[in-house]
């Protein structure tokens, strides 16, 4: 969590407000991407929470082995058509870029990004294996250590002055080097869970792209709804204009992160217990978890918002206009979006897909 704030106001000064807001949108951009993963890896969670309940093995063994029979097809098919059309794009217009240089390395950012999602799809598939064993701190600490690899290749471009996209693959290609190694380091050490060609069953298959679905929609709406707001003040200001957006955003995305570690812990946990049907504890749990994060959200909002402007100053080390209006704003979001975050897990761990679609494609066009 404290990587992303450590180098925002290094990535920031280096490149400068037009290529950072550049680097912002299109990785938004990028973010539609994710749904062609189908929702399949976070389906796998809720999955192999309910074969560990039954102690099934074999089940878990099949549903990886059906994971990356879906996921290696898609992750090859994305990165081959990017490879192919993404130079074709005018990227100066479609964000709307001042400089010709800035310009000339967009294509080579947005190739580097998809390379990026398209491998992560793959190596993810074992983290969430693990998350639905409940192997929370082997898994948290493959993420920091993916995390903290960023911080030496950041450092190592800065000092050699290179362009964007080094710093780029610095920021979101060594992370994904380190997710490899982890897939590799658990799929060698635990053979059981190793998956094989013969174990490979159509019903697996089904079942993920069946619960992939609700993922994908919460995914879709998000895109569209969220993610999409870079694309558009890009698009339609200027892309310096995205980075007082992003920094904001940042900052009071913070309540929503620290309390969404709890909330993700707790999402195989509860999917165990309800397959267990202890469904009573899962309510008295839960509701003792809304209540103290809303809680902590709502303070951390009213602080963030008096303190703003000394927060980015200490922060990034230059004063950077955040109109009152995109404070408020962010602060009632940040209450939302923990809220909204909390209630999501849980549908996440009930496999309650209809109610969560539905409320997703809700929550999309009211944004629109």
């Amino acid at each position: 969590m404290s990587v992303p704030f450590l180098t925002l106001p290094w990535t920031l000064g280096y490149l400068g407000d037009e290529r950072f807001g550049i680097w912002m949108a299109v990785t938004s951009l990028i973010t539609v991407l994710a749904l062609a993963e189908g929702g399949v890896s976070n389906s796998l969670v809720t999955a192999t929470s309910r074969a560990k309940a039954r102690d099934d093995g074999d089940e878990i063994r099949q549903l990886a082995g059906a994971s990356f029979a879906l996921l290696v097809p898609i992750s090859v098919a994305i990165f081959a058509l990017a490879w192919v059309f993404v130079p074709m794009v005018s990227w100066k217009t479609l964000l709307n870029i001042k400089n010709d240089t800035a310009a000339s390395e967009v294509p080579d950012i947005v190739i580097i990004l998809i390379a990026a999602l398209s491998f992560g799809f793959v190596f993810n598939v074992t983290a969430k294996i693990r998350t639905g064993l409940q192997q929370i701190p082997q898994v948290s600490a493959w993420e920091i250590a993916s995390t903290l690899s960023a911080v030496p290749a950041l450092i190592a471009v800065m000092y050699l002055e290179l362009g964007a996209p080094w710093l780029v693959a610095a920021m979101v290609a060594t992370p994904v080097v380190f997710k490899g190694l982890h897939a590799a380091c658990f799929l060698l050490k635990h053979e059981k869970y190793r998956p094989v060609l013969r174990d490979l069953r159509l019903t697996q298959l089904r079942d993920l792209l069946g619960g992939g679905s609700m993922f994908f929609v919460v995914a879709m709406a998000s895109a569209v709804a969220v993610s999409s707001d870079q694309l558009l003040i890009a698009s339609f200001v200027s892309a310096d204009a995205v980075a007082p957006y992003n920094v904001a955003y940042r900052i009071f995305a913070l309540p929503f992160i620290m309390t969404s570690l709890v909330f993700s812990a707790q999402w195989p946990v509860y999917a165990d217990a309800a397959v267990r049907g202890d469904v009573d504890w899962v309510r008295r749990s839960f509701g003792k978890t809304l209540a103290l994060a809303v809680s902590v959200a709502l303070v951390c909002s009213i602080g963030l918002s008096i303190f703003i402007d000394e927060i980015i100053y200490l922060w990034i080390g230059k004063s950077l206009e955040i109109p009152a209006t995109l404070t408020l704003a962010m602060a009632v979001y940040s209450v939302l979006m923990v809220t909204e975050g909390a209630c999501r897990f849980l549908m996440y761990s009930l496999d309650l897909r209809r109610e969560l679609i539905v409320l997703s494609l809700l929550m999309m066009v009211t944004n629109l």
